[in-house]
């Protein structure tokens, strides 16, 4: 398997457990919505709902910068062509 294959692999690894991680921060987050009281006003809801999602969102960052491992290698450098003489 030749470098570029490895690292993309690697990658799309990575790259998935971020999004693993941003669902589970949604489910979450729908469920701290679902547990808000009534508001008399919608936009004491709107209020209460973006705080909760700010919450979220500031933890999913601190998580994913944390418990995220950057991807297993580093992209194979180019290789430089030489050129032919004819």
């Amino acid at each position: 398997m030749d470098g570029w294959k490895r690292y993309l692999i690697s990658l799309v690894m990575h790259e998935k457990g971020h999004r693993d991680m941003a669902v589970d921060a949604v489910i979450d987050l729908s469920f701290d919505v679902a547990d808000l009281p009534p508001f008399p006003r919608c936009s004491d809801l709107d209020r209460a709902i973006r705080s909760i999602a700010r919450d979220r969102n500031e933890k999913l960052n601190e998580d994913s910068r944390s418990t995220m491992p950057p991807p297993a290698m580093e992209p194979p450098k180019a290789r430089r062509s030489r050129k032919r003489s004819i």
